[in-house]
Order: structure tokens, then sequence, then C-alpha cells
């Protein structure tokens, strides 16, 4: 089960307004705010040269040039030792034509053949035996060297279900891409999958910033925890330790260029979590990249599209705030989503712009291209 969880936030760092000559303070204007963030998009449908074609239409109209683009090794290698090319071809020379750069994630599963059935599930497995998969990115890193800007292995992994092996797994194959990069398309930047929205969270209150948090189940019912009981789970042997050792292990084994969060929902709380993941001890001193972002959450606020499209507005001046070097807005549309996050795509049902959509594009004027 998926936890989503909104906190109740202790003290909030706020940018202070701009004073002009005499002396009435102005907010700064949303290009302000965004700063040196580039902005793409994440969740977008590219199986086939009409979902290229119309993903292109969008990004160039959304003045985007980032885009993260999933691959499988489930497709490249389906029988051992024939490598099938055509599709990743396809999505990443489409990439280069119109001068998109790709985040490529390449995900924590694996062919039947590769992957241990004893450590599988619906979104991981552990594989079998290092070397195919040794040969696997090497042959990605070798094929496509430097022409993919940044690279990383696996999704949500800190949380035990989209990687279901133990820490040691994850750092050793994350370890094979990172050296495979490293050798053979060193102009490539290499970063750990995005640890979840709710390690963020988690480290936040378990580091005291926060007196209370609120949280909700598959089945929308909301749950809230005061002090006493934020306290226990921190300090339980079941509860939080258990986490913070997964990210406190993978991290003192890696090399990263990178620290991937995702931030969806409480954006008023944003740079905290940003700034308590530069401070901790275990952490790299390299740049933070959000490769999920969005909202908001139907099982906690109300819904509109004018709502919507404040939120937006205020998500990309968080990040932009925080320092955060690029950002991905989770899906052009609803399809990747979970039902809490059913509205937030920037398209409707019927494919049609919503004001969040106008929103992104002016942002998107003034970002880091």
């Amino acid at each position: 089960m998926r936890l989503v969880l909104v906190l109740a936030l202790i003290g909030c760092q706020k940018q202070e307004p701009t004073a002009d000559s005499d002396g009435v303070h102005e907010e700064p204007t949303l290009c302000d705010d965004v700063g040196g963030l580039a902005l793409g998009l994440s969740g977008v449908r590219t199986a086939g040269q009409s979902d290229l074609d119309e993903a292109a239409g969008y990004l160039d109209d959304l003045g985007i040039r980032h885009i993260r683009i999933g691959e499988n090794w489930i497709y490249r290698e389906e029988e051992r030792g024939i490598y099938t090319w055509d599709g990743l071809d396809m999505r990443l020379q489409w990439a280069e034509d119109n001068g998109y750069a790709a985040l490529l994630l390449i995900e924590s599963r694996g062919p039947s053949w590769a992957c241990d059935p004893a450590q599988t599930n619906e979104a991981s497995c552990v594989f079998a035996e290092d070397e195919p998969f040794r040969a696997y990115v090497e042959a990605i890193a070798e094929r496509y060297s430097d022409r993919i800007p940044r690279v990383q292995f696996g999704n949500e992994w800190a949380g035990g279900y989209n990687y279901v092996g133990s820490v040691e797994d994850y750092a050793k194959f994350y370890t094979m891409v990172y050296d495979a990069f490293e050798q053979h398309s060193p102009d490539t930047s290499v970063s750990l999958g995005g640890l979840s929205a709710g390690m963020s969270m988690l480290l936040a209150v378990c580091d005291g910033l926060f007196d209370s948090y609120t949280t909700f189940d598959d089945d929308g019912n909301i749950y809230e925890y005061d002090a006493d009981a934020m306290s226990e789970f921190c300090t339980a042997d079941d509860g939080w330790p258990i986490y913070l050792e997964r990210m406190q292990t993978v991290f003192s084994q890696v090399q990263t260029d990178a620290i991937d969060i995702h931030l969806y929902d409480d954006v008023e709380r944003w740079e905290i979590y940003v700034d308590n993941i530069r401070a901790q001890s275990w952490t790299d001193d390299v740049p933070v990249i959000a490769s999920e972002f969005g909202g908001p959450n139907l099982a906690l606020e109300d819904y509109s599209d004018d709502y919507h499209a404040q939120q937006v507005e205020k998500y990309i001046r968080a990040l932009g705030r925080a320092g955060v070097e690029e950002a991905y807005h989770h899906s052009l549309d609803s399809s990747y989503t979970m039902w809490f996050h059913e509205e937030s795509g920037l398209l409707d049902d019927d494919g049609e712009q919503k004001p969040a959509y106008e929103v992104y594009q002016q942002a998107a004027s003034c970002s880091v291209q």
C-alpha cells in the first residue's frame, strides 16, 4: 500500500518580498522564482511514432526541452544474448532530432530469465546473475555514448516495494550502471532513482521539523498523528529506523552525480524537504533534481481547475527557490497517476489544455533550457 503524507509544519522559510525605491514591497514574479530551474515532463507516452509526434507537439508548445523516458530490460533482451534496440533507438533519436534532453530511467526489472523468482514483484526484481545486467547497461552506455544527458536506476527504491531486494543488492546493480556510463559515456550524469515523497516527508518528521502529520490509505481513510505517535514511529525498531538505514547504507556505498527527490502535494514544505536532504551527513554535495513533482491530492484537497493552476505555480516557485536544478512534472495527462492524483495532469480527459498548462508554459518561457 502506497501512503502519501501531508505534514503540518512547525516553521517554514519564506522568501522575503523585495522593496522598490518607494519602500513598497513587491512579491517576486514567477520568473524571479524560477531562477536556474530547468523544467521537464515525466509520464509522457512514447510507445510509438504517433505517440512521439504528439508528445513533440506538446513539448514544443510548452517550451519544454527536458523529458524523462523509461527503459525496461524486458524489451531489450527478451531472449538471453539477443538484443532488440529498435524501440530505444527510436525514442533517443527522436529526442536528439527535436533538441530534447533525455533523463533515462533504467527500471529495476528484467526479463523472466534474468530475475530471481523468489525476489520478484510487479515493480522490480533482483537479478539472479550479475554479468547479464552488467552487459546490458554497458551495451546501452556504448551504443548511446554521450547522447543521454542523465541516467538513473530504479525508482523510489528506499521504500522496499519498488526495489524488492536488499539495499546491498540495489547498491551493487546501481554501481554497475554508474561504472558503465563513467567508462563509456563520461558526459552522462548518473544518479540513484528518486526518493519517494514519503521518504523526504518522514525524514523531516523524524528530524523534528514537524509536530504532527496526516496520512491516508488507498481507500481514502485519513489518519492524523500527534507528536507522541510520531515519536513512537520514529524510534520503533520496525518503524522509521529501517528506512533511514536503507538510505544511509546505499548513499554510503555508491557515487551519484545528483540526488533525486520526488515532491508531491504539500508544497509549503518542499523547501524544507530539499534543505533537510542536503543537510544529511550521508548525502553528497551534488545537485538536487526532482524527476517527479505534482498535485493536488484529491484525498486531502478540494479540486478545481483554477485551484490546480494556482498550485502548479506554487510548485514551480518552491522548486526554484529551493535551488532544484531540474524538475519534471509527473504527467502531461493523468494516464500514469494514482487515483488521488487523477486530476493533476496538465491536460483533461479529452486532451484539452487546463489552466495549469498555461502556467507551466509561462514558467517554461523563463526556465533554463
